[in-house]
This record gives C-alpha cells, sequence and structure tokens, in this order.
C-alpha cells in the first residue's frame, strides 16, 4: 500500500545498521527519558511511522464541528533520525519527515455536491537538535536537559483570498522554519520507574502563533517490557495577525482538517504506549486520541518504531575508569544468607570508616569489570568490614572474589 511506502523503505534503511550494533544494556534502550544522554560516542537509530485519522475538527473558540457527509481526512508521517552523544553532556540529532496527507472534500450545494479526493506525498521536513544534559548529584532521582531543536520543511504553500476557488490539490503541511527551545526533566521513582517532564517555547512554521508545547509522562519498566502513560499537548500565546479576525486570514489547500494554517492553535493528546527491547534493538507503539483543541483536528493517532542504538560510555563505564579516586580496594570473603551483607577483607587499618561507600564489581583476568551493586560500610573491624548493600545494578550473584571498592 502507497501508505506504508515510506516507512517499508525507513525499515529496510535502517536494517542495514543492525548487525554493527551492540546492546547498551537493557534498561538504557528499553526507555531512556528526554533528561537523559545517550553516552559518550553512542548513537542510536530511529525509525517510525504514524497514522492520523481526523473525527472531527475544532474551530478557533474551541467549538467540536462534525465533519460534513463525504469529508475525511488522515495523514501518515514516517520519521527517520540519528542521535549522537559527542559528550556525557552533549547529544546531537538530526532526522527527515515523509509525509502523505489523504483527503476527501465535497464541494457544491443541494443536489449538485460532489466529492473530490485528494492527495499528496513527500518529504516534509528535515530537522535537527543540539541537547546540553546536566550533571546530576551523586544517588539523584532528579535529571534534566536542556534542548534546541530547528525544522526546515521542504516545500512553499501558495496562498488564497477568503472566497476564491481553490486548486484540486492539498498542502503537505504548514510551510517554513520551526524553533523549539526544550528543558527535560525526569524524577527517577526507583530502578526501573520515572516521571517526565518536558516544557518549551516553540515558533511553529507558517507565522503561527508562538506556543509552549509540554509533554507528561508515567513510565514503568520490567525487564524486556515498558509501559508509558502520558499526555503531548499545545498552549497557545494567542499571538495571531488574525485572531480578532479569522476570516481575513489567507486560505490553504488543507483538505477537509483544521491541522494547518491554524489560529492560535492548542490541543490535548493523551496516549498509552508500549516498548519491547531485545539484544541491541527496540520496537514500541503508542496510541493516542485529541481529547480537546482549538483551531485543529479532533481525531486518532497509532505509531510504531524500531530502533538500534550503541552503548556508548556510561556513567558506571566511567566508575570502572575511575580507579585512582576509590581510597580502597578489597575483595569478598563471604556472602550473608540473605544476600544483604558481605564481609570483605580490609578494615581499620586500610582506612576503612564506618559509612564509608563501594561499589562491588565482578572483575575477572582480562580486566573485564561489571558493577553489580553498591553499599555502605556498616561495621568495621581491624583487617575486615561488614557492608550492607543499598543498590543493585546487575542481577548477578555476589560471590567470594568480587571486588569492593570504597571511597
Amino acid at each position: 500500500m502507497v501508505y506504508f511506502k515510506y516507512f517499508i523503505f525507513i525499515i529496510l534503511f535502517a536494517s542495514q545498521f543492525a548487525h554493527a550494533t551492540v546492546g547498551k544494556g537493557k534498561q538504557g534502550l528499553l526507555y531512556l527519558p528526554e533528561a537523559y544522554g545517550v553516552g559518550e560516542g553512542a548513537y542510536e537509530i530511529f525509525a517510525g511511522t504514524k497514522y492520523w485519522q481526523t473525527t472531527a475538527v475544532y474551530d478557533t473558540t474551541g467549538a467540536e464541528v462534525a465533519l460534513e457527509s463525504g469529508d475525511s481526512f488522515s495523514k501518515i508521517d514516517s520519521d527517520l533520525n540519528f542521535r549522537y552523544g559527542f559528550s556525557s553532556h552533549i547529544d546531537f540529532k538530526a532526522g527527515v519527515l515523509f509525509r502523505y496527507n489523504s483527503s476527501s472534500a465535497t464541494v457544491g450545494e443541494g443536489n449538485a455536491t460532489t466529492t473530490k479526493d485528494f492527495t499528496n506525498q513527500g518529504v516534509e521536513s528535515f530537522y535537527g537538535s543540539l541537547k546540553y544534559n546536566f550533571d546530576s548529584a551523586p544517588n539523584s532521582k532528579m535529571h534534566y536537559s536542556f534542548e534546541f531543536f530547528y525544522r526546515q520543511t521542504s516545500y512553499t504553500n501558495q496562498t488564497f483570498t477568503a472566497g476564491q476557488t481553490l486548486p484540486d490539490e492539498i498542502i503537505l503541511g504548514d510551510d517554513g522554519t520551526e524553533f523549539t527551545v526544550w528543558m527535560h526533566s525526569a524524577y527517577k521513582r526507583n530502578r526501573s520507574d520515572y516521571l517526565t517532564a518536558s516544557v518549551g517555547y516553540n515558533t511553529p512554521p507558517n507565522a503561527l502563533s508562538p506556543e509552549v508545547v509540554y509533554k507528561l509522562a508515567s513510565v514503568w519498566t520490567h525487564t524486556k517490557w515498558a509501559l508509558m502513560l502520558g499526555v503531548d499537548g499545545v498552549y497557545s500565546l494567542k499571538g495571531d495577525d488574525f485572531t480578532a479576525n479569522p476570516e481575513d486570514k489567507p486560505v490553504m489547500a488543507s483538505g477537509s482538517s483544521n491541522l494547518f494554517n491554524s489560529i492560535n492553535r492548542e490541543y490535548v493528546l493523551p496516549y498509552i504506549g508500549a516498548n519491547r527491547v531485545f539484544k541491541s534493538w527496540r520496537i514500541g507503539g503508542r496510541v493516542g486520541m485529541i481529547a480537546a483543541g482549538a483551531s485543529t483536528d479532533k481525531g486518532i493517532e497509532a505509531g510504531v518504531h524500531i530502533a538500534w542504538s550503541t552503548q556508548g560510555a556510561q556513567e558506571e563505564d566511567r566508575k570502572v575508569g575511575r580507579f585512582k579516586e576509590y581510597l580502597v580496594e578489597g575483595t569478598v570473603l563471604k556472602l550473608s544468607p540473605r544476600g544483604k551483607f558481605i564481609k570483605i577483607d580490609q578494615g581499620l587499618s586500610n582506612d576503612v570508616t564506618k559509612g564509608l561507600r563501594f561499589d562491588i564489581y565482578k572483575t575477572d583476568f582480562f580486566g573485564g569489570n561489571v558493577l553489580v551493586a553498591a553499599g555502605i560500610a556498616y561495621e568495621v573491624g581491624s583487617d575486615w568490614a561488614i557492608i550492607r548493600l543499598v543498590k543493585r545494578y546487575e542481577k548477578i550473584q555476589i560471590k567470594k572474589g568480587f571486588t569492593a571498592r570504597g571511597y
């Protein structure tokens, strides 16, 4: 089907990279909040498609207006982007968006009405973003990032005065440039669940009114699955030049839709989504519906995506490389029956004191280091210490001979 032509192309293109990627760890690949960086030297290739079906339209006052009999509008957006981590602080993303629009409109009056069908397809826009990820305090549950986003459409639309006969065509979207400044935040409720919030100032294309855009989500992850409940939205700053006289605004061939060439558009789009992670890639999907709005469409949106990632240098990797920052290094001698305490072969004679923090590693002869757990010195003797484990990084059973590094 022509609807999925661009998405099939994207999948085939992205699949060429699948065998070159390395698993970045199930948790980060399964779901990575916008407030986190992809990792120094890491990259992600993302391909996705979203289908939109209009069920009604909202006028400039926010009143819902039913479509005329025979009228319809739908669009398919297919997205391909590449994200790279220059450092632990800076991420870069670049992408291209393909679009397919289809609309039917009833023209004429009385018994002299006819229905016309319009379609348009092609490269809708190119975009890029630069994101700065802020440092977080040790063991902090909060993370923040600041992002600059820029988008440029590949076309220019023709405008008409009210009352003019429109050509038998439909535009791809609002033309011009778009710029958004985002602030992202994420609260890590526990090892695997998040509350995320993003807010941004957006200047849309086609000289539309500046607006505040936002994203809120609650995310639950477990082993190979992630579930997301969220809402995306737009709040207009009411800066359109035709706010007081919307009937005078030049019109475009936008079909049976209010998505384009709007006046102070606003909407609230709640959604539910899920991801499934595999060795070095994930698939995901989400479905949502615009529940309220103004100068836009009411409808249903459904999307699927596939993504591959490499690991890069994550925080745990940097800890492994900072051995000189540790004050003491010992060996695990014994593990308590319930696995909550371990005994190591370093104590007061090696400056181990009660409250000293430890990272527990699985090491091997070839220099491999896997950060397994973290703990705190609970009881200390002259040449031994009891460590109470407070955090697990990997589902690996701690055994005699593992390395404990204190800091």
